[in-house]
């Protein structure tokens, strides 16, 4: 290769392993925070790529880690990540009753020291959604991860969640990326089959 395009993928290869490793510390904190949780906790979307040691998750950006928690304990786990430092983003009351009434998850919390954001889901589509699928399917196939007490959901609920973006999120660019998750779950499930 030129010597520019050489330098600048050692470059992205650098940044990719930032990433990857700044995201597994972020799930060590989490996973640190919510220890001792006597309900699910399940690792979504990059973070449970993650978690799996999926190959196309090496050079996957993730903005934020989204965890899922049954509806019933997200007022537990609110106040696990409260005590350790994370706090909603929600500007005003409207903007914390909209989630809370409307949406998939609660608003967006920050940690106050690492500024790194969590979203907590209760399901994986808004609850006003014509069509949603089984979330308790998501905790039944949950497999074990190395941050205890987090797991990840089974391939197939990565499949779904990932094919639910590319239905319900309005901005393409989402689209794209949940098209690639897409194509590149179906390659692992097609490798395992192999």
């Amino acid at each position: 290769l030129p010597t520019q395009i050489a330098g600048a993928l050692a470059d992205l290869a650098i940044e990719a392993r930032y990433n990857a490793r700044r995201l597994r510390w972020e799930i060590d904190r989490i996973a640190s925070a919510l220890y001792g949780a006597q309900y699910p906790i399940l690792l979504l979307k990059g973070a449970a790529y993650q978690a799996a040691d999926f190959e196309f998750a090496a050079g996957r950006i993730a903005s934020d880690v989204d965890i899922l928690v049954p509806h019933a304990h997200l007022k537990a786990c609110e106040e696990a990540l409260t005590e350790t430092g994370w706090a909603f983003e929600a500007k005003t009351d409207y903007d914390d009753h909209y989630y809370r009434e409307w949406m998939q998850a609660l608003p967006p919390m920050r940690h106050q020291t690492r500024r790194t954001i969590i979203d907590v889901h209760h399901t994986v589509v808004p609850p006003v959604a014509r069509i949603a699928p089984d979330v308790g399917a998501f905790f039944g196939g949950a497999a074990e991860v190395s941050a205890i007490p987090l797991k990840r959901p089974s391939l197939a609920e990565k499949v779904v969640h990932s094919a639910l973006h590319c239905f319900y999120d309005g901005d393409f660019t989402t689209n794209i990326r949940a098209i690639l998750d897409l194509h590149d779950l179906f390659k692992v499930g097609l490798a395992a089959d192999s």
